[in-house]
């Protein structure tokens, strides 16, 4: 803004102003607005399976409008929502919005008050939560959400314009005409011919009572409004388990993160109620949930028990294995023990380090790659920025001599800063820096093989490069009190 005040005549000035009238007329004054259709991306999701996500691509002007319609309608809606919901939220004055790190403090707090007698617990997720919400269940939502901030504030209104937007947006896109057909498919096919996008269609027929042709399903993975819709569907769930605690008169811990739940109970009673009024809930808007299973008796003799690998979970004493009870239970990334022991989940574990494999083979693939221009980079030189990436993608852009603040930057710690304020299990942590210097071992044999300069054209290059790089760059490291 002070740039193009102080030089308004610059081309890029006026560039700029062009893109910005253009997508005010578009946003305000065009009776017929709409999205254009989106480029859909495969993002990986189990890619061992051969099974991604649709991504949508929207332009930047689509972009810009989507993002602002989302934040105009989040922070006007905000206060109807439930403080049960945990994700996409906006920050109350003075404080920042919630995050997982909140939610994992609040199961902490309620371990540490039932810890001798131990909390009943119930989890469920919902099968491919956005490419089965269906758009007509999308706009009742949102417009129950503004009826219900009519009746709790009426000096706030929403604009009209703000609903032509997201009806249009939800019009842009659809899972079965987008993303199963098209260029949807063609994109998969081009990244992995076996890939598919998993989407339960046999569950989605049965629930919706059209085994034939099913409505518009499926909302845009990536848009900014898709967050909105997330919370604005799932709300219903977090009133009807409100009223239950009111009637029941019995505390009902309910934490939701998008289409995540945790139910803690001390009766087990009213946790299979809460269970069941939750499922009749999402299952009456018509989205497919994963079974839940019971928790199977607990072999120390397997290596992955069962409980590892459910979605869903019924409701389960979460105690020692001597009371009877699992000792584990897991939301959002992490696994909290009964007696107050965090660890990260081995999935997102296993991902990071599936990451850390996939950058080095892509390395070790491009100096594998004949090309007509020899390369000019020294051994070293190549070596020490691969090895930068690998610290930038874990821990930041770490430097000697500089104070690591709290909030540490985007990166792969960064997701788990909630280590930071318990006790937690350090070996995964380790593991990951073990299978980093792996990786840079890898590379390292693969630039030994090549014929490459031996002094580097700067004489100043290389001047960064430390003979170690230990705890200040580690995983482990960030954490570690």
């Amino acid at each position: 803004m002070a740039l193009r005040q102080h030089d308004p005549s610059a081309p890029w000035a006026f560039e700029l102003e062009k893109i910005v009238r253009r997508i005010l007329d578009r946003a305000f004054r065009n009776p017929q607005f709409a999205f254009d259709t989106p480029v859909i991306v495969p993002g990986e999701k189990n890619p061992a399976k051969h099974q991604y996500r649709p991504i949508a691509q929207y332009s930047l002007e689509d972009k810009v409008i989507d993002c602002l319609v989302a934040r105009y309608l989040r922070e006007t809606l905000d206060s109807v929502l439930s403080q049960s919901s945990m994700a996409f939220r906006c920050g109350k004055p003075g404080q920042p919005p919630p995050t997982i790190h909140d939610a994992l403090a609040r199961l902490l707090r309620l371990n540490r008050r039932h810890r001798k007698t131990g909390l009943y617990v119930a989890e469920c997720d919902i099968g491919g939560f956005y490419d089965c919400v269906a758009h007509d269940v999308a706009e009742t939502a949102i417009d129950q959400l503004i009826r219900d901030l009519s009746r709790t504030n009426q000096t706030l209104s929403i604009h009209p314009r703000a609903l032509v937007i997201f009806g249009a947006y939800l019009r842009s896109y659809a899972f079965s005409e987008d993303a199963d057909k098209g260029q949807g498919a063609a994109s998969l096919k081009a990244k992995d011919a076996d890939g598919e996008y998993t989407w339960p269609r046999a569950h989605l027929q049965e629930l919706h009572g059209r085994p034939q042709t099913l409505p518009r399903i499926g909302v845009p993975q990536g848009g900014a409004l898709s967050c909105l819709i997330a919370n604005a569907v799932l709300h219903r769930a977090d009133v009807e388990l409100g009223l239950l605690q009111r009637r029941r008169r019995r505390s009902i811990n309910y934490l939701r993160y998008c289409d995540d739940m945790i139910l803690l109970c001390r009766d087990r009673v009213v946790c299979e109620e809460a269970f069941s009024v939750y499922r009749r809930v999402v299952t009456g808007l018509k989205l497919p949930i994963h079974e839940p299973k019971p928790i199977p008796v607990r072999n120390t003799q397997r290596k992955r028990p069962l409980f590892y690998t459910q979605k869903s979970n019924e409701p389960y004493l979460w105690s020692a294995s001597e009371k009877g009870g699992h000792p584990w239970i897991q939301f959002v990334g992490y696994q909290i023990r009964y007696d107050g022991l965090v660890r990260i989940r081995l999935k997102s574990v296993k991902k990071e380090l599936s990451k850390l494999r996939r950058t080095a083979d892509d390395l070790i693939h491009r100096l594998s790659f004949k090309s007509a221009k020899p390369i000019r980079c020294t051994a070293q030189q190549i070596l020490h920025r691969f090895r930068m990436k690998l610290i930038s993608m874990a821990v930041g852009r770490a430097s000697l001599g500089y104070v690591v603040s709290p909030e540490l930057p985007m990166c792969w710690a960064h997701g788990f800063r909630g280590l930071r304020s318990c006790q937690f299990i350090e070996s995964a942590l380790k593991q990951l820096d073990r299978y980093r210097e792996q990786q840079i071992g890898r590379v390292k044999t693969r630039l030994n093989a090549l014929p490459l300069p031996t002094k580097s054209a700067s004489p100043n290059e290389g001047h960064r490069v430390l003979p170690f790089y230990g705890r200040p760059f580690s995983y482990w490291g960030q954490f570690r009190r």
